[in-house]
């Protein structure tokens, strides 16, 4: 009996041992790839990773190709990046159509994270629909691109305007999941983002070609809140996909690590529109149109233009 007790009682603080060491495991891994108990430090990382032109990130300033009124074009960067991505679109649209384009810098990128952090898709949407009634008010017709949760704007803003068409690449609607992450992202992001405040990222983005990698601008620490604030938003554009009835091309890569490639079939499936169409990737990750197959992408939605201009 004594030796059971005894056998026990070593037991216990073999267990107690183990989930104590577990626990610290944990935590400081947390605490390696988040911010948590690091608030303060959330732009430190990025301010001397960049260099800039005034506040601005050198490269990440917005733009316009001053063009043709009859089509003009509004280009929506990703979230945490910048316009720079949209580069390759525009100069490819520019050199086809010779349209107006403006890409858009979302308020607070191209700066430091913590100017993110009091931001959100409803602070952005004013801002890209006050760019949309000034194309509108001088251009015959309107598409608007949107990558990412740039992609939740396009579709709000195609739901509340008669655009003319509308492209979607890697649309940010519902996350992709891990079988090692039990709890569904929202539900992480209500619980726990204001603990963890920002992601440390161990890559700049989701990118697998080394030279987009390497070419593309956003920040290393990546702000939690304005993705908790902006669940509502998505929600409510969701529950409209129904409204939209314009031309729509969707590009997303089957192993987005980012943005669940279901979300462009729930897209694909809710719009009402006649023409519409999804191209599937295969060697890209989440920002497409700085990855193995931005020119696919790049080339097909010239094509699509050209067949619903």
């Amino acid at each position: 009996m004594n030796i059971l007790r005894k056998n026990r009682k070593i037991f216990k603080v073999l267990f107690l041992t183990f989930f104590t060491i577990l626990i610290a495991i944990i935590f400081y891994q947390l605490y390696q790839s988040t911010g948590m108990f690091q608030a303060s430090k959330i732009d430190s990382q990025d301010i001397n990773a960049w260099p800039r032109t005034g506040e601005l990130i050198t490269g990440s300033e917005g733009f316009t190709y001053a063009g043709k009124k009859d089509t003009c074009w509004l280009l929506i960067h990703s979230y945490s990046a910048s316009p720079a991505e949209m580069r390759g679109l525009a100069d490819k649209i520019y050199e086809t159509f010779g349209d107006t384009i403006v890409g858009i810098r979302l308020h607070g990128h191209g700066e430091l994270p913590s100017r993110l952090e009091d931001k959100n898709l409803y602070s952005w949407y004013p801002q890209v629909e006050a760019e949309l009634e000034e194309g509108l008010m001088s251009c015959s017709a309107l598409n608007v691109v949107g990558s990412s949760l740039g992609a939740v704007l396009a579709l709000r803003l195609a739901e509340d305007y008669e655009l003319k068409n509308i492209y979607l690449v890697n649309p940010f609607i519902t996350k992709s999941s891990s079988w090692y992450k039990v709890l569904p992202f929202e539900l992480r992001l209500r619980l726990f983002s204001q603990i963890y405040r920002y992601d440390k990222k161990t890559k700049i983005a989701n990118i697998n070609d080394p030279s987009g990698l390497q070419q593309h601008i956003a920040y290393w620490n990546l702000p939690y809140a304005p993705l908790r604030t902006s669940l509502p938003f998505i929600r409510e554009t969701r529950s409209r996909l129904f409204e939209i009835t314009e031309p729509i091309f969707i590009a997303h890569a089957r192993t987005d690590s980012v943005a669940s490639p279901s979300g462009a079939n729930e897209i694909y499936g809710s719009v009402q529109s006649k023409e519409k169409e999804i191209l599937w990737l295969s060697r890209s990750n989440h920002v497409l149109l700085m990855d193995y197959e931005k020119e696919e992408v790049i080339s097909n939605i010239i094509s699509f233009e050209e067949r619903f201009r």
